[in-house]
C-alpha cells in the first residue's frame, strides 16, 4: 500500500502538486471553453477603445466578469496588445529564450523526452531510474519548473500574436489564436506527469526505487503527439497566413490602444 501511494497520483497529492500552476492550468483551459467574439463586445473592450479606463471600472469588471471569461480575456488581451505594438513581442521572445537557455544547461538537449514524438513508460523507466538516476531526475525537475513557467506561457503568447497578425492579414476570425493555448495545454499535462514521475526517483522509499504507473506515462506520451501535431499546425497556419496574398480586411481591424 505503501508502494502504490508513491507510484500513483491521489486527489491530494494532485492538489498539493499542482497548485504552484493553478493559474496555468485555470488560464488555459478556460480559455478554450469561451470564444473572444463575445469578449469583443464586453465593457472591457469598449473602454480599452475608448482609453477611458479606470482603477473603479477595471475593479467593477472584475466583481461581475465571470472567472472564466477573466482568463481568457488575459490571453487575448496581451496577444492583441502584442499584435497592436508588434516590436513589444520582443519581450516574450526574450524570456522564452533565456528560459531556453536555462532548461538546456540543466538537462541536454538530446535526453529531453518532451522534444520526442511520443514514448513508452519502458523508454521513461530506463531513461529515468536507470540513464539518469536521482541527480538527473533532480536536474529534469529543476527544468520542468521553468519550461511550466515562464517558458510554456511565453511560446504561447508568441504563437496567439502571430496567429493574430496573420489572422488580421487573410481577414481569418481572431479565434485562431487559441491554438497557441491549446498547444501549450497538452505540454502542460506532458510535463507535469514526466515531471512527478522524476520526482518519484528522487524519493528513495527504503531500498525500492517507486515509479509512476504506465497509465500515467501513456497519457503523458499522448499529451506529447498531441502538442506536437498542434505546434506543427500553428507553424503551418502562421506560415500560411503570411505566404498567401493579403486579402481586404479594412472591416476587420479593430486595434485596441491601451
Amino acid at each position: 500500500l505503501r508502494l502504490h501511494h508513491y507510484t500513483s497520483f491521489t486527489v491530494p497529492e494532485i492538489l498539493n502538486f499542482g497548485h504552484r500552476y493553478a493559474f496555468i492550468f485555470i488560464t488555459s483551459i478556460l480559455s478554450l471553453l469561451y470564444s473572444s467574439s463575445r469578449l469583443a463586445s464586453t465593457t472591457t473592450f469598449q473602454l480599452q477603445a475608448k482609453n477611458t479606463i479606470s482603477s473603479s471600472k477595471i475593479i467593477y469588471l472584475l466583481r461581475t466578469l465571470p472567472a472564466e471569461k477573466y482568463y481568457t480575456m488575459v490571453y487575448l488581451t496581451i496577444c492583441r496588445y502584442l499584435a497592436n505594438h508588434p516590436p513589444a513581442i520582443v519581450v516574450p521572445v526574450v524570456i522564452n529564450a533565456l528560459a531556453m537557455l536555462r532548461m538546456t544547461q540543466l538537462v541536454p538537449f538530446d535526453e529531453v523526452p518532451d522534444l520526442k514524438f511520443g514514448f513508452t513508460p519502458k523508454q521513461m523507466h530506463e531513461l529515468m531510474q536507470e540513464q539518469w538516476g536521482q541527480e538527473g531526475c533532480q536536474a529534469y525537475v529543476d527544468s520542468a519548473f521553468l519550461d511550466l513557467c515562464p517558458y510554456m506561457e511565453a511560446y504561447a503568447v508568441i504563437f496567439g500574436t502571430l496567429l493574430i497578425l496573420g489572422a488580421r492579414r487573410q481577414g481569418w476570425d481572431e479565434k485562431v489564436a487559441f491554438l497557441g493555448a491549446i498547444t501549450m495545454i497538452m505540454d502542460v499535462g506532458e510535463t507535469v506527469i514526466l515531471r512527478r514521475a522524476c520526482q518519484l526517483v528522487v524519493l528513495v522509499v527504503v531500498d525500492e526505487q517507486p515509479f509512476l504507473s504506465d497509465v500515467w506515462i501513456q497519457a503523458s506520451s499522448l499529451f506529447n503527439q498531441l502538442k506536437w501535431v498542434l505546434f506543427a499546425l500553428s507553424l503551418f497556419t502562421i506560415a500560411a497566413a503570411f505566404i498567401l496574398p493579403r486579402r481586404s480586411i479594412s472591416s476587420n481591424k479593430k486595434k485596441i490602444t491601451k
